[in-house]
């Protein structure tokens, strides 16, 4: 397996040291000094630290004694990619499905990126930087190689990107925008969460996009990312989501919960990335 990575320099990284570049990823120090040790070249030559990097430069990083075990493959390559570049891959996963093997299922989202790279001849492991619920639908974000998957770990960590979810609920909620700040934690006696004043801390904020018959359609934005959060804390405000029977929910053929709206800073170019999915309700 090959364990060999190449990029090019763009215009926002002309005139960084082969260090700072690679610490702009902000990966740890350990990792960094671990590739600087003829583990990075530019434009075929080995580099030391404080060489510096020119746009159009071609960087070539060995992740080898770095990278992560490979996921297991699923059976099926079949993905829905919203964006991919050299660095990362952002998927619509379908309600049903998990992000990552749980050691029981045959089939989940990472196993099918991981294949799908696998028979186009990309080696490398591609793992998700976040997870959402199985009965959850929406986006993935995906990163292509360590550095990529330590930046953006790092935004998850210091909540440095927008999240924004739809849902239905049988209802006309009121107020119309709100923040909930309930705190969440495990239930002991079951697979759901609950409220607790002893549970993490946990902010949820909503806005409703309207009314549709005996529905109304919210937008919700999260800033952290707890079990569970946005159905749980829902369900505590008297407005449990469509579908969502352990919280109290109406029966429907799914959960009427997506993740269809996200903003962060690309980990190369710093510009501000917005993708979005289609709400498939």
């Amino acid at each position: 397996m090959s364990t060999l990575f190449s990029f090019m320099v763009d215009e926002k990284n002309e005139g960084f040291t082969i260090r700072k570049l690679l610490e702009s990823f902000q990966p740890a120090k350990k990792m960094v000094n671990h590739l600087l040790n003829k583990k990075v070249m530019i434009n075929g030559e080995y580099v030391k630290e404080e060489d510096i990097c020119h746009k159009g430069d071609i960087v070539h990083v060995d992740f080898i004694g770095t990278l992560p075990k490979s996921p297991k493959l699923s059976s099926s390559p079949k993905i829905d990619i919203l964006y991919e570049d050299d660095h990362l891959l952002i998927v619509d996963k379908p309600e049903g499905l998990l992000v990552y093997d749980d050691g029981q299922a045959s089939d989940d989202l990472t196993g099918r990126v991981n294949l799908y790279y696998h028979q186009k001849g990309y080696d490398l492991p591609v793992l998700p930087a976040h997870r959402i619920d199985v009965d959850t639908s929406g986006m993935i974000l995906y990163a292509k190689h360590p550095l990529a998957l330590s930046y953006l770990s790092q935004l998850f960590e210091r909540k440095e990107i927008e999240k924004v979810y739809t849902c239905l609920i049988r209802a006309s909620i009121y107020p119309k925008k709100g923040t909930i700040k309930d705190k969440i934690m495990q239930d002991r006696h079951s697979p759901k969460m609950m409220l607790s004043q002893t549970g993490l801390d946990a902010l949820t904020t909503y806005e409703s996009l309207g009314v549709e018959g005996l529905y109304e359609r919210l937008s919700l934005k999260i800033e952290t990312g707890r079990k569970h959060q946005i159905r749980v804390h829902l369900m505590g405000i008297g407005y449990p989501i469509v579908g969502d029977t352990l919280y109290r929910g109406e029966h429907a053929n799914r959960l009427m919960l997506h993740f269809n709206e996200v903003r962060f800073r690309h980990p190369l170019s710093k510009e501000i990335m917005h993708i979005t999915s289609k709400v498939p309700f």
